[in-house]
């Protein structure tokens, strides 16, 4: 009988173990990436794009696309979603509150040019 109880106990502890280390796996995954417990499907990446438009002239045009790192050959709903999180990204910053409603009516600026950009191209 004791050494039955001694086997249940020995897997106990086990299972114990291996538990809490699954806990702390999900812990640190939840710290170091706090949305991969509500990411559905592929996750969208937010890469610059190195190629300056060649085939825009108007220079703030030019500068709009640089700054949401996007080509004329992108769609608007990418547009979108890099303003959105571009000004996610300004409002959370540690700059002051003047510097931050700069860069953000800069930003507003920019992505009401693209916006318009994209209304005379449909």
């Amino acid at each position: 009988m004791t050494i039955t109880f001694g086997v249940i106990f020995f897997i106990l502890q086990i299972i114990a173990i291996f538990l809490l280390i699954y806990a702390l796996v999900l812990m640190f995954r939840i710290i170091t990436s706090p949305e991969a417990g509500t990411d559905v499907g592929n996750q969208r990446m937010v890469r610059k794009n190195v190629n300056l438009p060649d085939n825009v002239n108007d220079e703030m045009l030019k500068k709009a696309f640089k700054t949401f790192g996007l080509s004329p050959s992108d769609d608007y709903p990418e547009v979108s979603y890099r303003y959105y999180l571009i000004r996610k990204w300004l409002q959370s910053s540690d700059f002051d509150e003047q510097e931050k409603s700069r860069r953000i009516a800069e930003l507003d600026a920019l992505f009401d040019i693209l916006s318009d950009y994209y209304t005379k191209k449909s």
